[in-house]
């Protein structure tokens, strides 16, 4: 009896070490992901200004011409701009919850 109750907590903190471990990993990649589309849409936003001599006009034009693929399920992106000679603002927000969220 005293084996199969060893079993079962060894069993259980595995399996607890391996849930908090995915969950940080899950994190830390979710955090990776943003700022790297942080950083695509600004470099595609200048790269567009210097080639064109205006930033691009929505967010749908920088996806449209410059390949920029982003995650809705994870990722709200605000993207506004003031002006065709000023940068644009853009908000990365991050969705949590659901499935694959």
């Amino acid at each position: 009896m005293k084996n199969i109750l060893k079993s079962i907590v060894t069993a259980f903190i595995i399996g607890a070490i391996f849930s908090v471990g995915i969950y940080f990993i899950d994190d830390f990649m979710l955090n990776k992901s943003y700022y790297a589309l942080y950083d695509e849409l600004k470099k595609a936003s200048n790269h567009c200004f210097a080639v064109e001599g205006r930033y691009p006009p929505d967010l749908r034009y920088i996806q449209d011409h410059y390949g920029i693929e982003i995650d809705n399920r994870r990722f709200t992106v605000d993207y506004r701009r003031t002006s065709p000679d000023n940068a644009p603002d853009i908000n990365i927000s991050i969705n949590k919850g659901g499935a694959f969220a």
